[in-house]
């Protein structure tokens, strides 16, 4: 045998081994970027599935809360028009006052005043509150405000941010009929 021909069977095979390792990584490559792509648009899928059973569920709670609301309209209807009943308008001031606790705002009382009742005819009192905290806690306590069960109302409301302290700060005015005489 030649010397020529031993030397190109060693090339041959060497380039032969080089090739075939080449195209061993490059399907490596091309199964691992295809599994890859599987396991992705599986979790897309859970995660799609999930997401549609959250909307789902979300969907059905509004329906069923909007269900409630139009059973009980007309219940929340005479709620919205009680007036606090004679002798608790003092209770209602503390109640007032735990709303800004359990918001978690500093509020205080800072002005009482109430129109006289006229037999059948509910008076009002009026309160003026002072109260500081986060944009969330303060709005949370106004909702508390707005939702308790008897005829009320805001008649001015004051909001400034203190970039000092990082709080907001205002003062509103809160009526309520009530059957209490000053």
């Amino acid at each position: 045998m030649h010397p020529s021909h031993n030397t190109f069977g060693r090339q041959s095979a060497m380039a032969h081994l080089v090739f075939a390792s080449i195209v061993a990584l490059l399907a490596l490559a091309f199964f691992c970027i295809v599994g890859y792509q599987v396991l992705s648009a599986e979790g897309a899928a859970g995660e799609a599935a999930s997401t549609l059973s959250g909307t789902i569920g979300q969907e059905e709670a509004l329906q069923n809360a909007n269900t409630l609301a139009e059973q009980t309209r007309s219940q929340r209807q005479t709620l919205a028009t009680l007036p606090i009943p004679s002798g608790q308008g003092a209770a209602f001031i503390a109640e007032v006052e735990h709303l800004g606790v359990l918001s978690g705002t500093q509020s205080e009382i800072t002005a009482v005043s109430a129109t006289p009742s006229k037999s059948a005819t509910p008076g009002s009192l009026s309160l003026t509150i002072a109260f500081s905290g986060s944009y969330t806690q303060i709005m949370r306590f106004i909702g508390l405000l707005e939702t308790q069960p008897v005829s009320s109302s805001i008649s001015a409301l004051s909001l400034q941010y203190d970039p000092t302290a990082k709080t907001w700060n205002g003062t509103l005015s809160f009526s309520v009929l009530s059957f209490d005489t000053p």
